[in-house]
Parts: structure tokens; C-alpha cells; sequence
């Protein structure tokens, strides 16, 4: 009789504590520390340049594909030589180029290599700007992986 009374007891003790810690809500880190704004970071999906090496004074031209939920007001292109800090080289208003194979926006940047910089290495990145004050140099995909970024090198 104790034996099945402690049988008893165990199985109610067991199922209190599935009832109670079913009811419990877990602690959601998202919901607890992010606001929704509504607003959409662009974001760029590759850029690449036609070629590797370039002459003083030749157009390199710097295609972009990118993607935007909120309207993009501008595409800023930055560079440096030879790791010098980046400084802005044009900015270019936004312009509707939808391209349906890549579901995505193109855009052609046109970059002019200065004097001065033959045998040096050129980085250039892509800055898109949306009109929402939100920019693809904050998204964290971009930093990472360098979608942003282009390369060249000037032949001496």
C-alpha cells in the first residue's frame, strides 16, 4: 500500500512540474532589447570591377548590385590608396535600374585613377545611402564579408 501511495505522490510531483514550468515563458533577448522602427538597412549584394589593373588616367567603372526595402536616396564611392584613409570621391543620386536575373539594382560608378598612383593598390567602397538616414556601410553583412568593396592595382 505505501508503495503504491509513494507511486502516487511521484507521478502528481512530477506532473505539478511539468504543468507549472509549461506556463513559464522564456526570456526573449530580441523582444527585451530591440525596437522596431520600421526602417530598412540597404544592402549591397556584390561590386565588382571589369579588370584587375588600370593605367593613370583611365575610367574604372565600379558595378554595384544592391537591394533596398525603404527608397535609396544616394550611392556615395569612397577610396584609398594603398591604405590610406578613405575619402569620398563622388556621390551619385539614386537612379531606378531594377535587374529582374538578379532581382536587385545596378549601378555604374565611374572612378577616374589620379596621378601619382602607379604601382600602388586603389580600394573602393560603396556607400549605399536610403532616404531613411540608414546606410549599407552599418550593416554587419556588409562589414563582414566586404560586398562593399572593390580592388585595383595601377600599372607602373
Amino acid at each position: 500500500m505505501k508503495n503504491i501511495n509513494i507511486r502516487i505522490i511521484l507521478a502528481f510531483i512530477v506532473l505539478s512540474s511539468l504543468a507549472v514550468s509549461s506556463c513559464y515563458k522564456e526570456a526573449d533577448w530580441v523582444d527585451e532589447n530591440a525596437e522596431l522602427s520600421g526602417k530598412h538597412f540597404p544592402i549591397i549584394q556584390s561590386t565588382y570591377l571589369d579588370k584587375a589593373t588600370y593605367n593613370v588616367g583611365e575610367t574604372v567603372i565600379d558595378t554595384v548590385l544592391y537591394w533596398s526595402i525603404d527608397e535609396v536616396e544616394k550611392l556615395d564611392l569612397y577610396a584609398s590608396i594603398d591604405g590610406a584613409d578613405e575619402e569620398l570621391y563622388s556621390s551619385t543620386p539614386y537612379s531606378h535600374n531594377y535587374f529582374p536575373k538578379t532581382r536587385t539594382d545596378v549601378a555604374a560608378l565611374t572612378y577616374v585613377v589620379p596621378d601619382g598612383t602607379q604601382g600602388k593598390e586603389i580600394s573602393l567602397r560603396v556607400v549605399v545611402v536610403a532616404k531613411n538616414g540608414l546606410t549599407s556601410k552599418e550593416e554587419n553583412i556588409t562589414k563582414r564579408y566586404k560586398y562593399d568593396l572593390s580592388k585595383l592595382t595601377v600599372n607602373e
